[in-house]
């Protein structure tokens, strides 16, 4: 029996550097080598690779590829890869790996983009690497030392698509194949047109350099899991008609959608065959009623010369697609009559065979149109297939509380950050698939409280880290070959290993972090001047969306903004708590603290006004962002900060208002206050966007000529996160969650429950309260864990395991809702 079962390399670190102390690897250099193929550079091409050997063979293997591959044993599908990762480094996976007796036909498929790859691959040139652990693998398939060989594998071509933004769609092409040029029998022994590979030089300690070429791979073991294949059912067909054809050309007509036929595609898509005869046009718009990423998988019998696409959509626009890639507003995301569909789509041109068709990569959406266009012969559908495509993660925490409307919106925040999590983070599924960091630290949050599966935090701090190969020395913003550099997000990279800190642990891994860190660090601290006030940094100095370009006033290179300024008070903190872990360095801490003290005094002495921070100098310009981290700094008077919070609540019409993605930060600073009006006045704008059927939370909040590009963006998915973080207020009391704190903030709510997952297990509280606002309160802790619960003020020890709480002390007074600054509050 063949078996490929992934491995992982055990160790305090996922991604160490290639070890040089193990039998196979000992001199430093991996025994085997890159091979490679010479197709036109930066053309679009699909490329395989073959090695035939004879069996039986039982070892460990580690399989990679250069841009994407998969690798077929003996006909069938066992692995897909790299795992994404920076530039500089380059992933690898390991399989323990068992083969019979007989003939085997190893062939690795291997898609290269060149100029039209996605915004995220990172690529040197295309090849292949399989290497064995032992001596015997090696002579057997071991690439630079086995025999392989290459060909271009015909029938494939690319094309721009879907709904594009100035000319780009960073998610890659859509895929073509014509299957009468197609090699249908490249994964079997034989055939013609295959050549001789070319063999790269091996480098030492974990480089693989190209010949004639002086880039290179730097070779880390992928830590993630291998993906489940799991079936996507439920959807619905919402249109069918015959007689129209093409995407984005025609809206959809409800007089012309026929009941009959749309049964009968309902039938495809659980594998009853439906025939289309010659010379006809079938048209099907099909709703998943969610969000999703698959890979969808055509078969097909028959139909000579006919061309079938499948397309995805996020939603339907008011408008066709324009030549440019502008499209009308989308609407209402519920609504399929009188739109267009403008999205993706795959075709695929029929040779009158029994054939199985899936693109080359994932794609995303809610809506996905099916065409149809025979020739000569008609063609039997025998199923249209979606399987899952994303990170399987294992989610343990759940929240839920009494009004209906969080209740519905907690699942529609889950779907987006699912969406969002792949062999990276990723800010958006349909368009540039980046994993920024920016984003990157709410997802981390989400998932922490969501799951104790903490491998894909734990690659994107380090990811981030390793990204500061570059000219500025600081993290790059996404783990996109560009280097774009956005200085804030650095700030937040340096919180994010804190988040881990308080909710994973693992000192060993956050020491492994301390020279990156200290280092980003200093290169803020280099551009403080003697006013203690942050210069901002070249690059973009993105904070919101609210901003004009996202940036704020002073983000200019050179210039002093507030809220960036307030940003390095908080990580300067954050690092000062990391220092006192093992291995840290507590004078250190010290110095970082008395920076960040020296940061905040300046700017509260220079930009405040009454209570309240301005955005500039003049004390004309104020937002919701300043406020929102200059409470969360910790640093202000607390009756001070709950006076802002309150001002929050109603703030003047004049002050920028948070985006969605940093109302995070808002509602963070309403947890510190104590200020549940705040959180729950600002939820109805997740409630606005359940109302225009969205599945997943979008980039913005969509308005008339201002729609939201993004209609899944997890950043904005974190009301899910502060139902368990705010409203029933379970959050780490202690490094690595070794002690809690639940301090619940219910507003008007009168039952919450959350689980919240933990590294012991799980933290649960149920909360209920009854008309004269007394508390009844059951708390489940996990095995050694201890905490409090805190209600209007007071603590109350809990212990672990189950706690029963009854509180006779009435809810706790909300926070004032106005400030004491005439000046300000007339703005």
């Amino acid at each position: 029996m063949t078996t490929f079962r992934r491995v992982f390399q055990v160790g305090p670190a996922p991604f160490p550097e290639i070890a040089t102390d193990q039998p196979w690897n000992a001199a430093g250099a991996w025994p085997c080598r890159w091979v490679h193929a010479s197709p036109q550079p930066g053309a679009p091409v699909v490329l395989g690779f073959r090695c035939e050997f004879e069996g039986p063979y039982a070892g460990r293997v580690h399989v990679t590829g250069d841009e994407r591959y998969e690798l077929f044993v003996d006909g069938r599908l066992v692995s897909r890869g790299p795992e994404r990762t920076v530039r500089g480094r380059w992933a690898y996976a390991t399989y323990e790996v068992e083969l019979p007796a007989g003939r085997h036909v190893l062939v690795v498929r291997v898609s290269v983009l060149g100029r039209l790859a996605p915004w995220a691959q990172v690529s040197v040139r295309a090849g292949v690497m399989i290497c064995a652990e032992d001596e015997a693998g090696r002579l057997l398939f071991g690439t630079g030392v086995a025999e392989w060989s290459w060909k271009v594998l015909p029938g494939y071509s690319f094309r721009r698509g879907g709904e594009m933004v100035g000319g780009h769609l960073g998610a890659g092409p859509s895929f073509d194949v014509d299957a009468r040029e197609f090699d249908w029998g490249f994964l079997e022994s034989g055939g013609v047109g295959w050549g001789a590979v070319e063999v790269g030089l091996a480098g030492n300690n974990g480089f693989w350099l190209y010949a004639g070429d002086d880039r290179v791979h730097r070779m880390v073991p992928g830590g993630l899991p291998e993906f489940r294949a799991e079936a996507v059912g439920g959807a619905i067909v919402r249109h069918a008609s015959v007689g129209e054809f093409g995407v984005g050309g025609l809206a959809v007509d409800p007089a012309r959608h026929v009941p009959r036929l749309r049964a009968e595609v309902s039938g495809v898509l659980r594998g009853r065959a439906l025939r289309v005869g010659a010379h006809s046009h079938l048209r099907a718009v099909i709703d998943f009623n969610d969000y999703q990423c698959v890979y969808p998988r055509l078969a097909v019998r028959g139909g000579a010369g006919a061309v079938v696409e499948v397309g995805f959509a996020e939603s339907l626009a008011t408008a066709a697609q324009t030549q440019d890639g502008s499209r009308g507003e989308k609407g209402n995301r519920d609504d399929v009559d009188g739109k267009f569909f403008t999205g993706f789509s795959d075709r695929y041109t029929l040779d009158g065979g029994v054939r199985e068709y899936q693109p080359l990569w994932w794609r995303s959406g809610r809506y996905v149109q099916l065409t149809v266009s025979t020739a000569e012969e008609p063609v039997e559908l025998s199923g249209l297939f979606f399987d899952r495509a994303g990170y399987p993660l294992d989610i343990v925490g759940n929240a839920k509380a009494d009004d209906p409307r969080l209740d519905a919106l907690v699942p529609l925040c889950l779907s987006g950050l699912r969406a969002c999590m792949h062999e990276t983070y990723v800010d958006c599924p349909y368009y540039e698939q980046l994993m920024y960091i920016g984003d990157t630290r709410v997802q981390a949050l989400m998932t922490h409280y969501l799951s104790r599966d903490d491998r894909l935090p734990r690659k994107a701090i380090s990811e981030f880290a390793a990204s500061r190969a570059n000219a500025t020395g600081l993290p790059t913003s996404n783990n996109g070959p560009a280097g774009q550099i956005i200085p804030p997000f650095a700030l937040w990279w340096v919180c994010m290993v804190g988040d881990f800190a308080k909710h994973v642990g693992d000192a060993a891994f956050i020491r492994s972090q301390f020279p990156a860190l200290r280092s980003t660090l200093e290169m803020f601290l280099a551009q403080v001047g003697d006013d203690h006030l942050l210069r901002s940094l070249p690059g973009w100095n993105y904070v919101d969306a609210a901003f004009p370009g996202g940036v704020p006033p002073g983000g200019e290179a050179g210039g002093v903004c507030v809220a960036v300024n307030l940003q390095l008070v908080l990580a300067l903190d954050v690092m000062a708590e990391l220092e006192k872990l093992p291995g840290g360095e507590p004078e250190l801490g010290n110095r970082w603290e008395r920076r960040a003290a020296e940061t905040h005094w300046a700017v509260d002495t220079r930009f405040s006004s009454g209570d309240f921070i301005a955005d500039t100098a003049d004390l004309a310009t104020f937002s919701e962002h300043t406020h929102a981290l200059a409470i969360l700094t910790g640093r202000l008077d607390p009756r001070r900060s709950r006076r802002i919070a309150g001002r929050l609540v109603s703030p003047p019409e004049s002050w920028t208002r948070c985006q969605l993605y940093f109302t995070h930060y808002l509602f963070e600073a309403a947890a510190q206050t104590h200020t549940p009006e705040l959180l729950f006045s600002r939820l109805q704008t997740w409630y606005d966007l359940q109302a225009m059927g969205f599945r997943s939370m979008p980039e913005t909040f969509p308005r008339p000529g201002a729609d939201t590009r993004s209609d899944c963006h997890a950043w904005s998915s974190h009301p899910m996160y502060h139902v368990a973080a705010s409203i029933v207020g379970i959050r780490p009391a202690a490094m690595g969650f070794e002690k809690v704190i639940i301090r619940p903030m219910m507003g008007e709510l009168r039952r919450a429950s959350a689980t919240v997952a933990h590294p012991r297990g799980t933290v649960h509280a149920t909360l209920a309260r009854n008309d004269a606002g007394r508390l009844a309160a059951r708390i489940d802790l996990p095995p050694g864990v201890t905490g409090n619960f805190e209600w209007n003020g007071r603590l109350h020890q809990l212990l672990p395991g189950p706690t029963d709480l009854r509180i006779e002390e009435p809810s706790p007074t909300p926070a004032p809702a106005s400030g004491t600054s005439p000046a300000v509050g007339s703005n």
